[in-house]
This record gives C-alpha cells, structure tokens and sequence, in this order.
C-alpha cells in the first residue's frame, strides 16, 4: 500500500448495484499491509468487506444500519467477541447519498448521516462513529475511515480535514488518496473553472495505550494553541 492508490475496477466483491460500494481492492490492501487476525466493518453496505474477508481466510464482523445497528448510539464494542485488529468505516458522505428510503428500506431511519440536516450535524454523528470505532479497536491496533470530499450548493467541504482535527494527532498514521472510476458524475461535462471531485480519502489511526479523556484532553489542547494567533504562542 503506498500514499497514492487507484483501482479501476471495483472487483468481484460486494454488489455493484450498492451505490457508494466499496471498492474490494482497499480491503485487500489493508489486509496485505496489517495482518489482521479480525477484521469489523461498521458499514457494512452490501457486504463488500466480508467477501474479501471470507476469500482472504480472516474473521470478519459487519455491522450497519440496515441489520439494525447504529454507531451514533450502539457500542460497536458490544457487537465484537474481542477488540478489533482493524475497525473500518465508509460512512455515507452527509446528504450526497441518500441510504435509508432509497438504496434499501421505504423510509429513512434514524441514525443515517446521509439524512442530516446539516454538514454539523454530520460531522458531530461522525465523531461518535469515530471515537466508538477506536474503543471498538486493540491497543495498538487499527482504526480507519473511507471519506470523500463534498460540494453542495457552492460551498466545498474537506471532510477529511475535519475528521483529522477531531481524533487524536499522535494517533494519526497514514492519509491515503484513493482515486475513483465509474462514478455515476464521470460522464458529465462542465463548464468554466469547476474542479471535479474524483478522490477520497483512507484516514488510518493507530490506536495507542493512552486512555480516551488522555487522547482527547490532547486534542483539545492542540486546537487550543492552533487557534492562538501567532503573536499569542510563546515563543521558542
């Protein structure tokens, strides 16, 4: 796995009629670098990771939505006979997808951060999602997210950006760029200076043996002193 990846076709794994479907590819990539002994998708979409899972001889739990868990309320620890090697997510980018009432189910549910009425209320669900992922995760283990960037009515959001701010720094490891093929807009053409969107994001963390109130008194300290101007930082 490098910092750069791309996969043109989306493999044999998971359906292709899932909208947003993972692509296999990354799956396989995590499990050739970690080694991984279990293997937990919190999003399990239309099973994508358990396919490469099952191929690959690891021991997989997939949660979602869909199959009546929810991490913005449920301990994704509580679902798992041991912390996680790796715990994955790739949650719905806030309202580019709507999942609950279209890609399955007849209405939406609660819980589905494709609903959410704003890009706040996203991003506030997906520092539960994130936080419950980590205590989901062994010490030293790792926990990961598959995100992409967004443009809504003019305005662009960096989701990753928000992401990185909100966990623990020092439990940062790697940023990969994932670029992406077939997409529904790759057909489309446009005008002017408009710059289309065609990466996410892999953001993986390392889980260390620090406590949760350790790591986030941390990251609060950290964005405390980002927010000094530089006239206010003691100087070195």
């Amino acid at each position: 796995m490098k910092s750069v990846v791309s996969y043109p076709e989306r493999g044999k794994w998971g359906k292709s009629s899932w909208r947003g479907n993972t692509c296999g590819y990354i799956i396989k990539d995590l499990i050739g670098h970690f080694k991984p002994s279990l293997f937990v998708d919190v999003c399990e979409g239309s099973g994508t990771s358990g396919d490469v899972c099952r191929e690959m001889g690891v021991e997989y739990i997939g949660l979602d939505l869909h199959k009546g868990q929810d991490f913005t309320k449920d301990s994704i620890l509580s679902f798992l006979p041991r912390p996680a090697d790796i715990c994955f997510s790739h949650p719905p980018y806030h309202c580019m997808i709507r999942y609950s009432g279209s890609v399955w189910g007849s209405h939406p549910v609660d819980g589905d951060t494709s609903h959410c009425k704003s890009a706040d209320e996203f991003l506030e669900k997906s520092q539960v999602m994130l936080l419950n992922q980590r205590e989901a995760t062994r010490e030293g283990g790792i926990y990961t997210t598959l995100i992409g960037d967004m443009r809504k009515n003019g305005v662009y959001r960096s989701f990753q950006a928000d992401f990185i701010g909100m966990m623990p720094k020092n439990e940062l490891l790697n940023v990969i760029i994932k670029l992406q093929h077939n997409m529904q807009s790759n057909g489309t053409r446009y005008r002017g200076r408009f710059i289309p969107v065609v990466h996410e994001y892999l953001l993986i963390w390392r889980k260390s043996r620090k406590t949760l109130f350790a790591s986030a008194w941390d990251t609060a300290r950290d964005l405390k002193v980002e927010s000094r101007s530089p006239g206010d930082r003691p100087s070195g």
